[in-house]
């Protein structure tokens, strides 16, 4: 009787090992697949926060080039209106400075001529 309760002993000592190996076996396939769902869902939230920061850059650029062509646009505005400006008073005032150049035009001439006298 003795040699069957160590036999019995054995047997349970081996179903219990056996258990073990192949609980060791499931535990390392666990972890393998989490390690696999970790890494994916590492992989997709990088490209998520990708996606994001490209979209939050674009609106970022939108937003200054949209400004810069507003500025741009203002200062083309503000010249075109300063050359018209200069072009209104140039006409105001064409007739009198041509004048003003014959008059002294003129005067130059004059004084050279009577300068060779």
């Amino acid at each position: 009787m003795h040699a069957k309760m160590i036999e019995e002993t054995l047997s349970k000592i081996i179903e219990i090992d056996s258990r073990a190996v192949q609980v060791e076996k499931d535990a390392l396939s666990t972890e393998k697949e989490k390690f696999n769902e970790l890494k994916k869902k590492k992989k997709d939230m990088e490209f998520a926060y990708m996606k994001e920061a490209r979209k939050e850059a674009k609106v970022k650029y939108d937003a200054i080039v949209g400004a810069a062509r507003e500025e741009a646009e203002t200062i083309e505005e503000l010249g075109k209106r300063e050359c018209q400006r200069l072009d209104n008073l140039l006409e105001e005032h064409k007739e009198e400075m041509v004048e003003k150049v014959f008059i002294r035009l003129f005067e130059v001439v004059l004084n050279q001529s009577k300068s060779t006298e």
